[in-house]
């Protein structure tokens, strides 16, 4: 039906503004701390009455504000293009805005946290492979469920549990296109073929809170 069609165009249009805001988080972050340490940039603020720990939540909220915009423009031209020619408008879709930007913010945590105790350049190879492993993980563990292989399924959550991005974004992809519309028995990126637990949306705020503690107590240890 149309209907349906309309459900697959706006899944993927969301798994694109998710690529694309997660690769834009790493390349905007990637240098946040090492590479104003290379220029020198902290050496003169950071003797000011300024202490550490608010540099870097002033960064992290600074580009999370940044990111969170972009997503939400982003999401509101596929919503309103779905609306305008499919007349469809998702049921959740605010709620899917969110987990997508819940997304965007774990990458730029664990960037920032890397940006502390890497160089630039390693920091950025690095987050990436993360985030590649992350996606390749989230689809062997769909595989692993569908074709009931507990390994598969087994190293996806072990992927998960490193890295929660992909697992969000599969949960705001269940949100998105609820298993009463829809429900894809192949592992595809745009839609979960089984719904992750609501539970790995705290772990995943929590995984947050926890590399921002960690990029803090790096930063107060670091030369400049």
């Amino acid at each position: 039906t149309f209907d349906f069609v309309s459900m697959i165009l706006v899944g993927l249009g969301f798994y694109t503004i998710n690529f694309l805001a997660g690769v834009m988080t790493i390349f905007a972050a990637v240098g946040t701390v090492a590479g104003e340490i290379e220029s020198g940039t902290f050496q003169a603020i950071v003797p000011k009455p300024l202490a550490r720990w608010e540099l870097i939540l002033g960064k992290f909220l600074g580009f999370a504000g940044m990111i969170a915009v972009y997503i939400a423009l982003m999401a509101g031209a596929v919503l309103a293009t779905a609306r305008r020619v499919g007349d469809y408008t998702p049921a959740n879709w605010p709620l899917a805005i969110g987990l997508v930007i819940l997304v965007s913010l774990i990458l730029l945590a664990l960037t920032i946290f890397g940006s502390t105790i890497m160089q630039t350049m390693a920091n950025g190879v690095v987050v990436f492979m993360l985030y590649g492993g992350a996606l390749l993980g989230g689809l062997l563990e769909q595989l692993g469920g569908i074709l009931q292989i507990s390994s598969l399924v087994n190293a996806g959550i072990v992927t998960s549990l490193f890295l929660p991005s992909d697992v969000i974004w599969r949960l705001a992809s269940s949100v998105l296109q609820p298993s009463s519309n829809i429900r894809l028995d192949s592992p595809i990126p745009i839609a979960a073929a089984q719904a992750p637990s609501d539970a790995m949306v705290t772990y995943a705020v929590a995984y947050i809170f926890v590399l921002l503690g960690l990029a803090i107590f790096s930063f107060r240890r670091r030369d400049l």
